[in-house]
């Protein structure tokens, strides 16, 4: 009897544990139909904005070059002789003209030599006069024992003897004229190095890469400093042999400054190497620039762009639909309804447009407004402008 109420219990337990489960399953189930059904209700947010088709147009082809800005002209400052520096009269920037004075050597040692020089020559000149005077009272004495010993009137040995003295004093008077001739050569050497003592500007410019001090030994040849002329500028560019039929001397050429800086200088290609790099297979091009105002600095980096022959088609968009940093620029295109993010390179920014390079295709629409709050995937309204 015992056994029969246990076997009672434990079923009515039994009932009663699937009673709650089954209880609470069917709750759980009407709750998630419950937020099944209010999910679906709700509306999905929408961002408005503007969309613009991608328009492509013609322009003629650009070649762009990075480049470095050089003189268009260069002279270099040295010593012809070598010296101490006693003054320098100039400092990098100053303007020159040609044959201006720039540096001046110590030159007390080469005026000592110009005074012993001319000392020199002047005891030789002396000598020479008194060695001309006695070829000339040679000559006289010779002539007469001549006309004597013709007419019988002296002996041969005297004649003999009055024609070895006139011998011996023409070449004695010939000796002393050649050394008083290179006396007179040693005078003008030292002279004309004393005239070097005094470095010269050797053509108009501004003075640059100074590289002297007071009191420094120089050597003949030494480099000194530099006169460069900066106005013109020459734009140094390389151009592959893919494109060197595009470029011709005459055409002309923009040069701009940092993306930052704006300013556009005019110039034109100047010169074009006959041969390539034989390693990098491009020709070296000079584009020259006037540089009236001298804003331009030999050294800089600028971009330089030559127009071409032919024309491109190319792909622009409204500025404003643009976002990103350099290096990293994307667009929002409208994908049925959703706001796509597409990585994009761009070219050249003309004032409200910017030039797409890759990554859109000419029949898509880029979203122009709310760029910077959209996410990649966000369901949009667009209105097309």
């Amino acid at each position: 009897m015992k056994i029969g109420k246990r076997v009672v219990l434990s079923i009515i337990v039994l009932i009663v544990l699937g009673g709650c489960v089954f209880f609470f399953s069917s709750k759980g189930f009407s709750l998630e139909k419950q937020k099944e059904k209010t999910t679906s209700s709700a509306p999905e947010r929408k961002v408005s904005v503007k969309v613009q088709p991608v328009k492509a147009t013609e322009k003629a082809s650009v070649l762009a070059f990075k480049a470095t800005l050089k003189p268009s002209e260069e002279g270099i400052v040295s010593a012809k002789v070598g010296g101490k520096v006693s003054k320098i009269l100039f400092e990098n920037g100053k303007s020159v003209s040609a044959g201006e004075d720039l540096i001046i050597l110590d030159a007390q040692d080469i005026q000592n030599q110009l005074r012993s020089a001319e000392s020199q020559k002047k005891a030789i000149g002396a000598s020479l006069q008194k060695l001309a005077a006695n070829l000339e009272a040679s000559q006289l004495n010779n002539n007469r024992l001549k006309e004597l010993y013709d007419q019988g009137g002296t002996s041969k040995a005297n004649f003999e003897a009055a024609d070895s003295s006139l011998k011996m004093a023409k070449a004695d008077v010939e000796a002393v004229k050649a050394n008083h001739e290179a006396a007179q050569v040693n005078i003008d050497n030292i002279s004309n190095s004393l005239s070097n003592m005094v470095i010269k500007a050797p053509m108009n410019g501004v003075i640059d890469e100074k590289n002297v001090n007071i009191g420094q030994l120089v050597s003949p040849g030494a480099v000194l400093g530099k006169v460069k002329v900066i106005s013109p500028l020459d734009a140094v560019i390389q151009v592959e042999q893919d494109s060197i039929r595009s470029v011709k001397v005459g055409q002309k050429a923009l040069v701009k400054l940092t993306e930052s800086d704006q300013s556009v200088y005019e110039g034109v290609v100047k010169s074009i190497d006959l041969s390539a790099d034989p390693n990098a297979r491009s020709f070296q091009c000079k584009v020259r620039i006037e540089n009236k105002d001298g804003r331009l600095k030999p050294g800089i980096f600028v971009k330089v762009e030559v127009s071409a022959d032919r024309k491109s088609e190319v792909v622009l968009i409204p500025l404003e639909a643009l976002s990103g940093k350099e290096g990293s620029y994307s667009v929002f295109v409208d994908e049925n309804g959703k706001a796509i993010r597409k990585k994009v390179d761009i070219g050249e920014v003309l004032k409200d447009t910017v030039e797409i390079k890759t990554g859109l295709r000419k029949d898509e629409k880029v979203i122009c407004t709310n760029v910077n709050s959209l996410q990649d995937g966000d369901a949009i309204s667009s209105v097309t402008e």
